[in-house]
């Protein structure tokens, strides 16, 4: 998974967001094709990118699980475990579960601004 760790010249978050934005909205359309409501399909959306940040996440910290353990074992050893860039793992984790904190409040808040939105219009229209 060499692409959590090296960050090419295009945004990262742009590029994961706009490749799980796409899958989510293939798995929505067909949720919504099969009777469901736009609300839910929305829900199922959004719960796939979520569901995906969570595995880039998860990513992150076998990796840096993986490069401590590595050290400790260089370190029982008698071995200098010397720089194995924990320091850029442990930044991009922190960083990644920031996005997600925000993209989980974001979720949270348009599901339910949706959701009293379309109260609003059902009482209107009864």
């Amino acid at each position: 998974m060499s692409d959590v760790v090296n960050i090419d010249s295009k945004s990262y978050a742009y590029n994961f967001i706009d490749n799980a934005q796409i899958d989510a909205r293939t798995k929505a359309q067909a949720s919504k094709a099969a009777g469901g409501s736009v609300l839910m399909a929305l829900a199922i959306a959004m719960g796939l990118i979520a569901d995906k940040m969570t595995d880039r996440v998860f990513a992150l910290a076998e990796k840096l699980d993986n490069i401590q353990n590595e050290k400790a074992k260089m370190e029982n050893n008698g071995k200098s475990p010397g720089s194995m860039s924990e320091n850029l793992i442990t930044a991009q984790l922190q960083a990644q579960t920031q996005i997600m904190n925000m993209f989980m409040q974001a979720m949270s808040t348009v599901i339910k601004s949706y959701g009293e939105a379309n109260t609003q219009v059902a009482r209107k229209s009864g």
